[in-house]
């Protein structure tokens, strides 16, 4: 025997399958089930689903929030945040220097290209329009930072790259009143 229904025929019988026949039942079957929106494709929210516990530092009394370190085991020293002090920060900027021969710019036989990977020194400008003189400067430069101090500035900053602070030179224009400190890249390579 031929199959003689036509196709909007074949959808209503198919529609009529899917519909559940008793209320009660589809009531049921709709607690179950849900229908799934677009919505619900997306990933669940991280922030929602991770619930981390407060850390507790070593003798703190469990449930006190704390790091990893004893306040002794903290070096106190002047930091970039810190809101006390009310000095002004002078503006800085820094620039990478790379001794260049013809041989490097003309006919490229070593591996230097123009990138600050390649760069030997670095410079810090550090303009400071109030200071009357270099004698009122106090500089802490070290490996990773460098600390300056005056009267009326204050400039805590970690260093890009690690540097050796003992080929580092320092240099006074007091026309500009601008310091420039030229640090030697300690690289691993």
């Amino acid at each position: 025997m031929a199959n003689t229904m036509s196709m909007a025929d074949q959808y209503e019988a198919l529609a009529k399958l899917l519909q559940p026949q008793d209320p009660q039942k589809s009531e049921g079957n709709q607690a179950r089930f849900r229908r799934v929106q677009p919505v619900d494709q997306r990933p669940p929210d991280p922030v929602k689903q991770l619930l981390v516990a407060e850390p507790t530092g070593r003798g703190h009394p469990s449930g006190t929030p704390a790091g990893i370190w004893e306040d002794d085991e903290i070096p106190h020293q002047v930091t970039a945040g810190n809101s006390e002090d009310l000095r002004e920060t002078p503006s800085f900027e820094f620039l990478y220097k790379q001794a260049v021969t013809s041989t490097d710019a003309f006919l490229g036989i070593t591996d230097k290209d123009a990138s600050s990977a390649c760069c030997e020194d670095l410079d810090l400008r550090i303009d400071l329009p109030n200071a009357n003189s270099l004698s009122e400067l106090d500089l802490d430069l070290q490996q990773t930072k460098i600390l300056l101090t005056s009267p009326t500035y204050m400039l805590c900053l970690p260093l890009p790259h690690k540097i050796d602070d003992k080929q580092s030179s320092a240099k006074w224009v007091a026309k500009k009143k601008q310091l420039t400190l030229t640090m030697r890249i300690l690289r691993d390579h």
